[in-house]
């Protein structure tokens, strides 16, 4: 959300079947982040994608995991940080 507020974008929280479905199932936190461009008619015929600006999304993304993991020496994770596992 703070991605999208840096940019001045909407940022749509929704539920629906994803990929993060897995991961969540697990017990492990997921997101899905919008890839950026419009689309439509998921999953029919009629399916479509316009790529205008669809850049944005991986902007988006990129802020996104710098914010979780922090940048050395200007801003702090979000996260934080997991010890390693044992072997």
């Amino acid at each position: 959300m703070r991605a999208n507020t840096a940019f001045s974008r909407k940022t749509v929280l929704a539920g629906a079947s994803t990929d993060a479905n897995v991961p969540m199932s697990l017990g492990i936190p997921a997101i899905v982040i919008g890839g950026g461009g419009k689309t439509g008619g998921f999953h029919a015929l009629s399916e479509w994608i316009d790529l205008t600006d669809a850049w944005k999304g991986a902007q988006t993304s990129l802020i996104t995991v710098l914010g979780l993991v922090g940048v050395q020496g200007v801003s702090a994770p979000l996260l934080e940080k997991r010890p390693p596992r044992a072997k």
